[in-house]
């Protein structure tokens, strides 16, 4: 200290204690900042911290001057930023919303405010709660601050309840864009627009455009980013070489200024791809290093979804009380109530706890057909066989093996037929995203005996595969199997 060469951090913390907190907020509030910008997040949180507490001492002592009480909002936006990055979104969420309450009776706190909107309503839109997210961005108008991104907001929200105007909002947002000639919030624009477009040519057009406009700002960071979008296009267009020439470049990007984040998240799509070409063994190997890389900056958010797929290839691997483990560790995440939901699909499928209610998701919410089909599971294991069969009566498309195999349990129990279903679970054409090659073979064989009439030697033969089924993915017709031996 005394020789002019401690860090902004210590020094804020050297005036806090010296009970001096207006110096302490305004030296924490710029080494927070600069830790944040150089992705140094727990140095990041800890100084917002202390800016927080140093603004509520003000605060307190009715001292807080309205630059200072502005200082302690931006606070609370910057470690809510710090929060979700680092995948704790629930605190994340109260401190935007404090933001918008409170940030908006200060002057100059417009821009603040509209900020605070943009990353709450995203935060929201993951967790599938499209409702609340629309009673906080209703009809931006031309003019205030952050209009493109509130718009480009506003379209990913309607993206479901009214895909025209979706699309409105999102070309609103591009236009917007380029009159505030913002590459940043351009380049946001875009990433909204190519969600949006269905046509996959059209969005690998658009994803394009979107790296050109983030070569024009040089931010190696940005450029990371948007080329792993772009591969992201390409992949789902089956464009695969053209996917992976993407990645690289975007890898290259990441490397090149550190960017750990981008990085970790390159290592999931890889091993998404692999969990999709059911190399499940090797998947798993990439999500642990998606999970380190993760860990070294304290991205939770990657890291928590990287441990969710990784428990879904331990459950493609017959391995379900592992899998039911790993799950448990995915809290405060967007995929939280789906590992819950699985958790419970996996108790069901062991019949080793009670399951009496199935959690809830919203409708538009990713993985919702996991809830109905969880839901006909849990009456088949209670033998309420006529429910699951109307449950298992329109398509999901989250789990289609398990989904028809539902259908065919309680077909076979009430006596009805789906030829379809039947067809589908036997020939093994319900694609499964967490089932490998091998099991479907074994589970359709199964399948195939409980559906033959029964003789002598095929009630032996099923209750040996009944046992060994108990505890993977078929345990409940396992178990029914058994029941029915037993009558």
């Amino acid at each position: 200290l005394r020789t002019g060469k401690a860090e902004a951090l210590e020094l804020a913390e050297h005036w806090f204690a010296a009970e001096n907190y207006t110096q302490a907020l305004e030296i924490a509030m710029q080494a927070g900042l600069k830790a944040q910008a150089a992705f140094a997040y727990p140095q990041a949180e800890r100084a917002f911290r202390l800016a927080l507490e140093a603004a509520t001492f003000l605060e307190n002592e009715n001292s807080a001057n309205e630059a200072q009480q502005l200082l302690h909002m931006q606070g609370k936006y910057s470690l809510g930023e710090v929060l979700n990055v680092t995948g704790r979104i629930s605190e994340a969420q109260t401190l935007w919303s404090d933001v918008i309450e409170h940030a908006q009776w200060l002057p100059q706190s417009e821009l603040l405010v509209a900020q605070a909107k943009v990353e709450l309503v995203r935060l929201m839109r993951f967790s599938g709660d499209y409702d609340t997210a629309l009673t906080i961005i209703q009809d931006p108008k031309p003019g205030e601050p952050l209009y493109s991104l509130l718009c480009a907001g506003l379209g990913m929200l309607l993206e479901y309840k009214d895909p025209n105007k979706a699309r409105f909002y999102a070309l609103e947002a591009v236009k917007s864009a380029k009159l505030e000639q913002n590459d940043d919030h351009l380049v946001n624009a875009l990433s909204v627009l190519t969600i949006l477009v269905k046509q996959k040519k059209r969005k690998i057009q658009i994803a394009r455009f979107a790296t050109s406009v983030a070569e024009r700002t040089k931010n190696l960071h940005l450029l990371s980013i948007v080329w792993n979008e772009l591969g992201t296009a390409y992949y789902t267009s089956n464009s695969r070489e053209e996917a992976f020439v993407a990645w690289q470049k975007a890898s290259e990007f990441a490397n090149g200024v550190g960017n750990i984040r981008v990085l970790a998240s390159l290592d999931v799509n890889k091993a998404l791809i692999l969990m999709q070409n059911m190399e499940f063994d090797e998947a798993i190997e990439v999500f642990d290093q998606a999970i380190k890389l993760s860990k070294r900056i304290g991205v939770q958010l990657i890291e928590k979804y990287a441990i969710y797929n990784r428990a879904l290839c331990l459950y493609a691997q017959n391995q379900l009380q592992k899998a039911r483990s790993e799950l448990e560790l995915v809290r405060d995440h967007s995929l939280e109530q789906v590992a819950r939901i699985w958790e419970a699909r996996i108790t069901i499928e062991l019949g080793d706890g009670f399951v009496l209610e199935v959690p809830k998701l919203e409708p538009h919410a990713d993985g919702f057909g996991y809830v109905q089909l969880t839901q006909a599971l849990l009456a088949l294991s209670f033998g309420d066989y006529q429910k699951a069969w109307d449950l298992t009566a329109q398509d999901v498309h989250d789990s289609d093996w398990h989904w028809k195999l539902a259908r065919v349990h309680a077909g076979w129990r009430l006596g009805l037929v789906d030829q379809e279903a039947i067809s589908q679970v036997l020939s093994g054409t319900a694609q499964d995203p967490a089932m490998n090659e091998a099991s479907t073979r074994q589970f359709a064989d199964f399948v195939r005996l409980v559906l033959e009439p029964w003789t002598d030697e095929g009630k032996k033969r099923l209750q040996i595969l009944a046992q060994q089924y108990l505890t993977t993915p078929i345990g409940v017709l396992a178990r029914d199997v058994m029941l029915s031996l037993s009558e």
